[in-house]
């Protein structure tokens, strides 16, 4: 009827503080928003100004979490991961959908937080390190729970959407964008999700520790054909006075190994369900162990040579190239799988090339090449049985029981 008032809707609290209601009011509200809040549901308060702002109503928004929220958190805990929420509902509204999604009990509000923490700071860091989730959070609170997590020690992810989240995205150790967050939240990440929902976190959590097993093989691999190639080869020619191994077999050598290393970043990784560190002093130690094995055994092989099948020193470093290819082939088998060498399956492309090499050096060794003498085939089949045993069984043994001296679990 042309009569003129004003509506506005907002917060619970401050649309009635707005509204100056009376005790009984204010009461009434106050019990049906909490009964409210208990159920997950969002309030939102609404107030109407004709001569002075009067309480209209609350409206209840009911804002679930994703569906695949709970899987989500189930995954990333099985992986290792704690998931903690920032949310800035009430603490009321956090804690129902907290149980919801099984995250956890301990949630606390960032007001109390940040009352803590202006008396002591530590208190605050632990209190945060502990919780499940934070309740009343403002976008800037995120930057005080990265920094906060990682002064306690912790490597920290974060998501994050908006322009307000950038400064703790770039903070985080992984800040990750989701896949509608602004241009500048994406820039200050270091992961982009290309698809709606978390669940692409558990694909790059697993990603990456399948990388940094990888990596492990390699790095366990060099090491322990570093002592092989270069201790055993030095030592033979300064026991013997012989070359077990000249140039020209040094380069095939290399050159045919490294298709089987190129193989490995298409292996098939068993990963960890705990977060994967950089332990260089457990990886030297581990592949000196296994290292020292194969330079023993080596030479336990080179007494044979000598001894019994009486080759003749030109055709030594023959024999040197093929025995020390088929320790170095083997010998990957071995230090891809951390547990026992037969409980994984290499990729089809490792197992075709280190064929394809084993069939290759026979073949150079029975019909000879330049400054490489042809030798017997049946020493080139007893060298192939011999490593085949020690390096897959005898030094599988000896690689569980180091990791069990070093106090290495899987």
């Amino acid at each position: 009827d042309s009569e003129k008032f004003i509506v506005t809707k907002g917060a619970y609290d401050i649309v009635m503080d707005l509204c100056n209601e009376d005790k009984n009011v204010r009461e009434k509200f106050d019990k049906e928003m909490e009964n409210f809040a208990k159920k997950g549901f969002r309030i939102l308060a609404i107030a109407i100004k004709k001569e002075k702002w009067k309480f209209a109503g609350i409206v209840a928004l009911r804002d679930p979490p994703r569906e695949d929220s709970k899987d989500l958190i189930k995954a990333l805990r099985n992986l290792g991961i704690r998931v903690k929420m920032l949310t800035g509902d009430k603490l009321e509204i956090a804690r129902e959908i907290g149980n919801e999604l099984d995250l956890g009990e301990n949630i606390v509000s960032m007001e109390d937080i940040k009352k803590i923490k202006d008396k002591d700071a530590i208190e605050a860091s632990r209190i945060i390190a502990q919780a499940d989730g934070f309740a009343e959070s403002y976008p800037e609170d995120k930057y005080i729970i990265v920094k906060s997590l990682q002064s306690s020690g912790h490597v920290v992810g974060m998501t994050g959407d908006g322009v307000n989240d950038a400064p703790a995205l770039k903070q985080a150790d992984v800040g990750i964008a989701v896949s509608n967050a602004t241009d500048v939240a994406k820039g200050a990440a270091a992961v982009v999700l290309t698809q709606p929902g978390l669940k692409n976190i558990v694909d790059l959590v697993k990603t990456g520790r399948e990388v940094f097993e990888r990596i492990y093989t390699w790095i366990l691999s060099k090491i322990s054909r570093l002592l092989q190639d270069v201790i055993f080869v030095t030592l033979a020619l300064i026991i013997t006075g012989y070359l077990v191994m000249n140039p020209l077999g040094m380069i095939l050598l290399l050159f045919m190994f490294d298709f089987v290393t190129i193989s490995l970043s298409l292996d098939k990784e068993r990963i960890k369900n705990s977060p994967a560190t950089w332990d260089i002093n457990h990886l030297v130690k581990i592949g000196s162990v296994i290292g020292i094995a194969m330079v023993m055994e080596s030479f336990l092989m080179l007494y044979f040579v000598f001894n019994y099948f009486h080759l003749s020193p030109s055709q030594l470093p023959t024999f040197g190239f093929v025995y020390i290819l088929f320790t170095n082939l083997f010998n990957v088998l071995n230090v891809r799988e951390r547990k026992n060498f037969w409980e994984s399956r290499p990729n089809k492309y490792m197992v075709i090339l280190i064929i394809i090499d084993i069939v290759v050096a026979s073949i150079f060794g029975i019909i000879g090449l330049p400054t490489l003498p042809p030798i017997p085939p049946y020493l080139i089949i007893i060298s192939l049985l011999y490593t085949a045993f020690l390096y897959l069984f005898v030094n599988n043994f000896v690689k569980i029981g180091a990791q069990k001296m070093l106090g290495f679990s899987y």
